[in-house]
């Protein structure tokens, strides 16, 4: 985990507390505190990081995990809501006690086929990237499946490998394509809107990017995986 503080230019690379690396961290959340969850896919554990702690220690849960990958938060609830690509589920905690799991593997509504990454809307839904099943579903904050759009291809509007997804204040969703090399951006019926990127090394273009966030200040954070670096935007706000 490495952790840049912008303000005064500091960096540092957060290890467990016995020293060692995390051999596979996927996703990371913060909760209103700073106070950071982190989930690696090979320990098939989640860890917990202060926002001015130099170790991450293991978060114990009631329930084993086989791959964790992405998570999200409910700031309100407080409910920890992690994604099992193993299992083809997603598990809802709340302080450690599993609450509930739902899902299966399938491609019916509300089942998943290597489900990846998660992000919880400032409205309370939940969307999932339902990645071998090319699509993004949508959840309340109980499970119950509410909607979802996406299908395989190789045009805009279609998916060919999505992973990271992200939505802004006004409701559009943001999903970065590994193998598109681009962000995808739809509004909040699924509808397509445009692309952000191509395949390249440039400003703008990525090379497999992977992970997404956008945050209060309406910055958006792409990770762009084989040119190894975080690209900022600023959000479109002239997009409807």
């Amino acid at each position: 985990i490495h952790r840049f503080d912008l303000s005064d230019n500091q960096y540092d690379l957060i290890r467990l507390e016995n020293g060692r690396v995390l051999p596979s961290p996927v996703a990371l959340v913060a909760d209103q505190s700073g106070n950071v969850f982190v989930s690696d896919s090979e320990l098939g554990k989640i860890f917990w990081l202060a926002s001015d702690a130099e170790f991450a220690v293991e978060v114990k849960l009631d329930t084993d995990l086989k791959q964790p990958t992405g998570l999200a938060l409910d700031i309100v609830s407080g409910h920890l809501f992690v994604v099992d690509t193993a299992q083809h589920q997603v598990l809802i905690f709340d302080n450690g006690r599993l609450l509930k799991r739902f899902g299966n593997r399938g491609k019916g509504k509300g089942e998943f086929n290597f489900p990846t990454m998660i992000w919880h809307h400032q409205d309370g839904t939940i969307l999932v990237t339902d990645s071998l099943n090319f699509r993004i579903q949508r959840f309340d904050a109980e499970g119950q499946y509410l909607g979802q759009f996406g299908q395989l291809g190789d045009a805009s509007g279609y998916h060919a490998q999505p992973k990271g997804l992200a939505t802004d204040e006004l409701g559009r969703i943001y999903v970065v394509d590994s193998l598109f090399h681009n962000v995808q951006v739809f509004n909040s019926a699924g509808q397509f809107l445009l692309n952000i990127g191509e395949q390249g090394r440039g400003q703008g273009q990525f090379w497999l990017p992977t992970g997404i966030f956008i945050d209060h200040q309406k910055r958006i954070y792409v990770a762009d995986s084989h040119n190894r670096r975080i690209q900022v935007f600023r959000n479109l706000d002239a997009v409807q």
